[in-house]
């Protein structure tokens, strides 16, 4: 593992680059952990060149106890799908985590890190839901079919 730098717009060329600024972290299948000072609720980073040639990242969240999630991305075979790029995040507004564990599957695959993100709990902000009030949608679709049904027997 090891930070890299590339020109700006450039790649490796083997399939790697910064997805903003020069420089990223580079893993060639050693799984990785980072520890933080405080727990953390939100997590997310954006990786290139993961899975082209068969190989899958996971994370295994620490804080207690362990929880797996895994990081879906598309599995190439030979360099099939090499320079791509994805960005995986979560939050969780019910546990914490004060380390995160990156476990790499890969048969020598190299992958690259690049603008990781953390929030604490405090700094997530969920969107309230507007839904639609069911009760009063039926009864409106109710009226319309009673009066397209009305209209439809006076014009007969």
């Amino acid at each position: 593992m090891a930070i890299r730098s590339v020109p700006a717009g450039s790649t490796t060329g083997a399939g790697r680059y910064p997805t903003s600024g020069t420089q990223f972290l580079e893993a060639n299948a050693i799984d990785f952990t980072i520890d933080f000072t405080q727990a953390i609720s939100a997590f997310g980073f954006w990786g290139v060149d993961i899975g082209d040639f068969g190989g899958t990242v996971s994370l295994d969240l620490i804080n207690g106890g362990t929880q797996t999630i895994q990081v879906p991305n598309t599995q190439g075979s030979g360099g099939s799908t090499d320079g791509s790029v994805l960005f995986f995040g979560f939050f969780d507004l019910n546990d914490s985590f004060t380390s995160i564990t990156f476990d790499i599957t890969s048969s020598g695959d190299i992958f690259a890190f690049d603008d990781m993100i953390i929030a604490d709990e405090g700094q997530i902000v969920v969107d309230p839901v507007n839904p639609v009030p069911a009760p009063a949608t039926f009864a409106l679709i109710a009226a319309g079919l009673l009066g397209m049904r009305q209209y439809s027997r006076k014009k007969n």
